[in-house]
């Protein structure tokens, strides 16, 4: 489990270092990400941003429609062989038009409430969020959320247990937007995910007659279960360029991962006294689930 957790900080590095490239569009509506190091009056010289050690490249700037600068500020340049904007305003690489100028929200930060419908004990869940444009239609969100939890609880004549779980975690997941302007984070979308979360494992066992008792307590190791999921949502924005907005979320997901705790037996008789014992115990988790969720954030 140590190498899913090493794999996973390692991911969100190295993806939210390539987003700090600058973005070149071409006039031909495709992308590359890149370092820009010069714009002459003709020409744009960059680098590759995969391989900012190599050589540098040459682009006549009538082949540019647009460079979106790593910052969030972009560079529209009016001679390319693109459609000409009207009077006033700018073009984007779809034939839209928009109100010059304009600014590319690339990041958001939002909060989620849950209600999950497979959980026994807390159904509720909220967690943060916060989520970053990689390419024209796909960015990269990393959550950390308290899940809910299960509870179990049943006795018969004087033995009674109880058992219970609860979960809280990161969680990584690209996020592809349907949306016919590229570079906004608004409409349909799909999310891919994959958590890591710990469990609070708790469980007891008690049983009492006349002259004897026994009471069970297991002292739980750090435990970990992992949560692949898929969710469908619709973003809703609000405000000038879409500041604020709001998204209901539909997902499906799978807990899965093995516990293991210090159990503490305590047995008392009128005969014998106290003894007190110590064991190894294992459980499980094993739960599919629904969810349904409300987001809202900012973009900027």
């Amino acid at each position: 489990m140590k190498s899913i957790i090493i794999s996973l900080i390692l991911t969100i590095t190295s993806v939210f270092s390539y987003a700090q490239c600058d973005q070149i569009i071409f006039a031909s509506g495709t992308e590359a990400a890149v370092i820009v190091i010069e714009i002459s009056d003709k020409q744009i010289k960059y680098k590759k941003c995969s391989f900012n050690s190599g050589p540098v490249y040459v682009i006549d700037k009538n082949d540019v429609f647009m460079v979106i600068y790593s910052n969030d500020e972009h560079e529209v340049f009016a001679n390319t062989q693109a459609a000409k904007p009207e009077e006033g305003k700018r073009i984007r690489s779809d034939k839209t038009t928009r109100e010059a100028p304009f600014k590319v929200r690339k990041n958001a930060i939002s909060s989620v409430a849950t209600y999950n419908f497979a959980l026994s004990g807390t159904k509720l869940g909220y967690g943060l969020s916060f989520e970053k444009m990689i390419s024209k239609r796909k960015s990269l969100r990393i959550s950390a959320s308290i899940m809910g939890s299960e509870s179990y609880y049943r006795s018969r004549n004087d033995q009674y247990w109880s058992e219970s779980k609860s979960y809280k975690g990161l969680d990584l997941s690209l996020k592809y937007y349907f949306n016919k302007h590229d570079h906004e984070m608004h409409g349909f979308s799909v999310d891919v995910s994959f958590g890591v979360l710990a469990v609070d494992w708790k469980e007891s066992y008690s049983e009492y007659g006349g002259i004897y008792s026994v009471s069970e307590e297991v002292d739980p190791d750090f435990n970990v279960a992992i949560n692949p999921s898929i969710s469908v949502g619709y973003r809703f924005s609000f405000l000038k360029e879409g500041f604020l907005f709001v998204e209901p979320i539909f997902s499906v997901g799978y807990l899965h991962g093995n516990l293991s705790g210090r159990s503490r037996i305590e047995e008392w008789s009128f005969y014998d006294g106290t003894d007190i014992d110590y064991s190894y115990k294992s459980g499980w988790v094993d739960l599919p689930y629904i969810n349904i969720g409300l987001s809202a954030g900012i973009k900027f």
